[in-house]
């Protein structure tokens, strides 16, 4: 995994975070998922029957890992709780989540059928041309995508989406089983009371980082952003863009960042920098200016002298066109012209 993957697994890992995810997005605040209740799961899976393709990558084909999963104990039921951090718009979304959601329930059919065979406790011939039992039943999986890329998703939302069902509604079109993905697009604006851990501040900032004004003024109506823990600082500051706030890891055990400290820090800097910039285009603008006078200057004492601007220009080895504006200049300006007029009316006509 990059850096980005890295601090965002390490974010949403946490389990208040990622329960409070759940809770957020899937009930309204409601405290329905418990963080005590889950636990971290492998989240790799290999194609069946081919354990001895563990160790290959993941791009292979052969091997694919969620990047995150847990177990959540719901009183005496089990349910699996996926979550999926993606940073670019992913047109395939839709089936790699369906993809994902496959192999967790074939993990989990080989599991029981393995399982079963063990303990010879399969009756009747279809139990045994299966490998189940007639009471086995699967652990539901949940899967949810957060999309943290700046530009708008603009891809498909569920397997639907990627079909070509052909034009207006038919009998196939009926026929066709959808699979929907849950999308969660920190650039929409959320209803951020239904989070309670510091995936507010997180969600409640990221839709203005295109502007940082507009983010700026979220961050100052917050206290909340004077006092941010330092995962979630540094993970904001990842994801606001802002690389120059990020805060190194041996400073990781101070309590408390200030956010809104930080970005006026490197607006101010912004500032600072756009004016020493200014000066440095305003020294290199004096510079050009002083090197348009000479030539000026050299072109008019030639005038004097009744050359073309064609010989002119090559004597001086100087664009036709450039000694002709010169000359247009000076024309309009008149014999008794200074040098500084010349060149004020023919900057006028660049």
């Amino acid at each position: 995994m990059g850096k980005k993957d890295d601090m965002l697994y390490d974010f949403l890992g946490n389990n208040a975070r990622f329960a409070d995810l759940y809770n957020g997005v899937c009930f309204g605040g409601r405290q329905i998922v418990r963080p005590e209740d889950l636990n971290e799961l492998d989240g790799r899976y290999v194609l069946l029957g081919r354990e001895e393709d563990s160790c290959q990558e993941e791009n292979t084909g052969k091997n694919r890992s969620r990047d995150l999963k847990k177990l959540y104990k719901d009183q005496a039921l089990l349910r699996l709780l996926a979550v999926e951090n993606q940073m670019e718009v992913d047109y395939t979304m839709p089936w790699r989540c369906m993809d994902y959601d496959v192999r967790e329930y074939e993990k989990q059919i080989r599991n029981l059928q393995t399982k079963n065979r063990q303990l010879k406790n399969l009756e009747s011939g279809a139990e045994y041309l299966c490998g189940l039992k007639k009471e086995d039943r699967l652990i539901p999986v949940y899967t949810l995508c957060v999309y943290y890329g700046e530009s708008q998703w603009d891809g498909p939302l569920s397997l639907k989406d990627m079909m070509n069902l052909g034009e207006g509604e038919s009998e196939w079109e009926r026929l066709f089983k959808d699979y929907p993905f849950h999308l969660i697009d920190v650039n929409e604006k959320k209803k951020n009371y239904v989070f309670h851990t510091s995936l507010r501040e997180v969600f409640g900032v990221l839709p203005y980082r295109r502007s940082k004004e507009k983010m700026r003024q979220q961050l100052l109506q917050n206290p909340a952003y004077r006092s941010l823990d330092y995962e979630t600082y540094r993970t904001l500051a990842l994801l606001i863009g802002q690389k120059k706030i990020m805060v190194p890891e041996h400073k990781q055990n101070e309590e408390e960042w200030n956010m809104c400290k930080a970005l006026d820090d490197m607006i101010q800097e912004g500032h600072e920098e756009g004016r020493k910039e200014g000066r440095r285009e305003g020294r290199r603008e004096g510079r050009r200016e002083g090197e348009m006078l000479k030539l000026i200057q050299l072109v008019c004492r030639k005038l004097d002298k009744g050359k073309p601007a064609d010989q002119i220009a090559e004597e001086l080895e100087e664009e036709l066109d450039l000694i002709k504006g010169i000359c247009t200049a000076k024309e309009k300006c008149g014999a008794d012209a200074t040098v500084e007029t010349i060149y004020q009316v023919w900057a006028g006509t660049e």
